[in-house]
């Protein structure tokens, strides 16, 4: 019987998962590793959109995936590790990993979460809590946030621990590997808006991007103001914030803004009625299933302006201005919102040029991966946003695909 095949996935977000269980399923080894402390990704950020029906945002299928494979024996996890070298040697990737080190025994930690109300730090981030209770251990300790050794206390976290789970002097590690072929899966990172001066974003605590909003309506079940934790009565949405922009040279599409950006607006329609939404947007791109339902609901009750604003300036009891051209009126026009939410565009990871370096491939004039069919036969395939914005549905079933084709060069499909 021949030895079973190993790949090294690397990302933990919906297509890392994808493209891991997918192999595990042909029992193919994986070793699935991300830089984050936790499995999930952004999608594992994602708020449920449905109202009264499903708005067919595919976030349940995150957690679904989280599910399998955090109890699937045949992936090895990895979290808080990088790649840092890959070399090749009789057929096979020599991979060598650089682990951060992990602060909390999963073995000995049993999330009953006395370390997180114990710190002091909690506020600023000494201690992050999992989007996903599918992630164990479910905290995150950062030291660098930490306020107990700047305020000469002993550690709480450590000292409340009832497990003694928890060593804050534990150092980072390397780990090395031979693996047989290689998925590169590690997704993308939403755009920054300080990039654009004309958002001023830091200045507005009303002005959030549309990730912010997702964590909000997760974690609240609401959408409230920042700056009072009001409920917001005027909202607008800003289109196409980081792509397709000239000025910045991102000509490309991300794809999912629309969608998200519609669904968001819906969910707050419906658990908010009196609130009064408005989108500013170039034009509506139409991706994704049930796409047409969703937009004649949100003509119903959304008030759409074909332009995208100019300027923001502040306005009384912490709301923004926002100057645009009105096209029917056809003159600038200057309006106030209770919160602004920025539709932030999908952006290639600055690393990938150096992953791209390590494992033959190459990226396209804005930054994301090529998938190369050179690079799949030598046993290398890219998986979801990475090669260029996608959904979260059309992540899985681009990462599916990936694994097939990679299951099929190492003999394990025909």
């Amino acid at each position: 019987m021949s030895e079973a095949k190993k790949v090294l996935v690397v990302g933990g977000g919906i297509a890392g998962l994808t493209a891991a269980w997918e192999l595990a399923n042909l029992q193919v080894e994986v070793l699935l590793i991300d830089q984050a402390p936790f499995l999930g990704g952004h999608a594992a950020q994602f708020a449920c959109k449905a109202i009264d029906r499903c708005l067919k945002c595919n976030t349940c299928l995150v957690e679904q995936r989280l599910r399998e494979v955090v109890s699937a024996p045949g992936i090895d996890v990895r979290l808080q590790t990088r790649l840092t070298g890959v070399t090749r040697q009789n057929g096979r990737f020599q991979v060598l990993l650089s682990q951060g080190p992990h602060y909390i025994d999963a073995n000995r930690c049993t999330n009953c979460g006395i370390c997180y109300e114990r710190c002091l730090g909690k506020a600023e981030g000494a201690i992050r809590l999992a989007p996903s209770h599918k992630n164990h251990p479910f905290y995150f300790i950062n030291p660098e946030q930490c306020l107990c050794d700047g305020l000469g206390k002993a550690r709480q976290c450590q000292s409340a621990c009832p497990e003694g789970a928890i060593d804050l002097d534990r150092q980072d590690s390397e780990i090395t590997a031979a693996v047989d072929a290689v998925v590169l899966a590690t997704g993308y990172v939403p755009f920054d808006p300080r990039q654009k001066p004309q958002f001023n974003f830091d200045a507005y605590p009303n002005m959030l991007t549309g990730q912010e909003l997702e964590r909000q309506l997760r974690d609240q079940g609401r959408v409230l103001r920042p700056s009072d934790g009001q409920p917001a009565q005027k909202v607008a949405f800003v289109q196409c914030v980081g792509s397709r922009d000239l000025s910045l040279n991102h000509t490309f599409c991300s794809r999912v803004c629309c969608g998200y950006a519609l669904r968001l607006g819906l969910r707050l329609s419906h658990a908010q009625p009196d609130t009064k939404i408005s989108v500013f947007y170039m034009d509506i791109q139409n991706f994704g299933k049930d796409f047409d339902r969703y937009l004649r609901a949100a003509n119903s009750r959304f008030r759409f302006i074909r332009s995208l604003p100019g300027d923001y300036f502040p306005a009384p009891e912490d709301r923004i201005a926002v100057h645009y051209f009105e096209p029917q009126q056809r003159t600038v026009v200057s309006e106030t919102f209770d919160l602004v939410v920025l539709s932030v565009g999908i952006m290639p990871r600055p690393e990938n040029q150096v992953l791209c370096q390590m494992l033959g491939l190459e990226v396209n004039e804005h930054g994301f991966v090529i998938n190369d069919p050179a690079a799949d036969a030598a046993g290398v395939v890219v998986a979801g946003t990475v090669e260029g914005p996608r959904d979260i549905a059309e992540s899985i079933t681009h990462a599916s695909r990936a694994a097939a084709q990679l299951a099929r060069h190492l003999g394990v499909l025909p």
